[in-house]
């Protein structure tokens, strides 16, 4: 008697597989060369607000995700510090200084960022998180090129 998936054991390579759980895996600790594919204010799963961001790795061509929640009812004091962090990230993916005046003005500035161009950010983890499952994304700066098509210096 054979497998009652023996007429699906071709719609997936081992390979094609492996890529896909790759995407999924957290980046490691270090910089990269990303391209900004999508950003949006929303919310999570409890109605609260967040910015959602996907980025291409330049490099491997990996899919990095930046999930911040904006407020936090169980720590009140950490809201102003995770605004901070979306504030600091927008303003390098808008390439210039973003002032917080607002969670409709920070949405409005969100829907205004273009996609592409290549910008650095540097990954990290905090202490606690020894397993490395909630990274911490900062943008370090805008990646710019030469017509020789090496990157430029800061």
């Amino acid at each position: 008697m054979g497998s009652v998936w023996e007429r699906f054991d071709d719609i997936a390579t081992a390979e094609e597989v492996e890529e896909a759980v790759s995407q999924f895996q957290n980046p490691k600790v270090g910089e990269y060369k990303v391209t900004l594919e999508a950003i949006e204010a929303t919310e999570n799963k409890d109605g609260l607000p967040m910015v959602k961001i996907k980025f291409k790795d330049v490099e491997s061509n990996k899919t990095m995700y930046y999930n911040q929640n904006l407020q936090n009812i169980n720590y009140p004091d950490m809201t102003k510090v995770y605004i901070a962090e979306v504030v600091e990230m927008i303003g390098g993916l808008c390439r210039e200084e973003v002032k917080f005046e607002g969670l409709i003005k920070l949405a409005d500035k969100i829907k205004s960022i273009k996609m592409g161009g290549i910008s650095k950010i540097k990954v990290s983890y905090a202490k606690k998180d020894v397993e490395e499952n909630y990274p911490k994304y900062k943008f370090i700066g805008e990646v710019k090129v030469g017509e020789d098509g090496k990157e430029l210096p800061f």
